[in-house]
């Protein structure tokens, strides 16, 4: 096999392992029920029931000591949770500052300022999922270099997710929800982009590798 055909080989076999890699980690992960609590922490596993008093739930397995053969049901009160997303993308409305709302009406209703860009964010990470920007920056950096491929990929990562690739529900018709969601939405942006830029990078760094390599022999 010619130098040649040997770096061709090299690049591609590297591309596909890495982008292979990527996509893997880009997968969401299985769906789980989410407690957001009125202090503003997020339990993820999987809820049981809900009483007037109290939440019972199973928490998420990775979440639990390796030693328990299965996680314990917990419980929290029920004034303690003030909103429970379920993994089919339901929420429902328990500790809300308007005694008038019931579980289960409009998701948004009784909620804070923070509490609805949290739910933005929570959201976002649910929902919004382009693989574009990585792909542009993979693209761009394997074309010009690492080097010159550096100012693309920070013009990509710069520029705020415009709103028909947001993948978003209705709820972006308020504006705290929106801001928590255009937030998470960029940042994961951002991440995706560098993403791709690293995977092309490594590309070069494999070639350069094989070609020092061939020319020690």
């Amino acid at each position: 096999m010619s130098l040649r055909n040997l770096l061709l080989f090299l690049s591609c076999l590297a591309s596909l392992l890495l982008a292979a890699r990527f996509s893997r980690a880009q997968q969401p992960a299985l769906p789980t029920d989410v407690l957001l609590l009125t202090s503003g922490q997020e339990i993820r596993g999987r809820v049981l029931t809900i009483t007037p008093d109290e939440v019972s739930y199973l928490p998420r397995p990775d979440s639990v000591s390796p030693a328990s053969a299965r996680p314990d049901t917990l419980r929290l009160p029920v004034a303690t949770v003030f909103l429970v997303r379920y993994a089919n993308g339901t929420h429902e409305v328990l500790a809300t500052h308007s005694p008038s709302v019931r579980p289960g009406t409009e998701p948004l209703v009784g909620l804070s300022r923070a509490q609805r860009q949290q739910l933005g964010r929570l959201d976002a990470q649910r929902y919004y999922h382009q693989s574009g920007p990585y792909w542009a920056a993979f693209g761009t950096t394997l074309y010009l270099g690492p080097l010159l491929g550096l100012a693309p990929t920070i013009g990509i990562s710069s520029v705020p997710v415009r709103a028909r690739n947001l993948a978003a529900p209705p709820l972006l018709a308020d504006a705290d929800y929106a801001h928590g969601y255009q937030q998470q939405a960029n940042r994961s942006k951002r991440g995706r982009t560098w993403a791709g830029y690293g995977t092309a990078t490594g590309v070069y760094v494999v070639l350069f590798a094989a070609l020092l390599a061939s020319l020690s022999h």
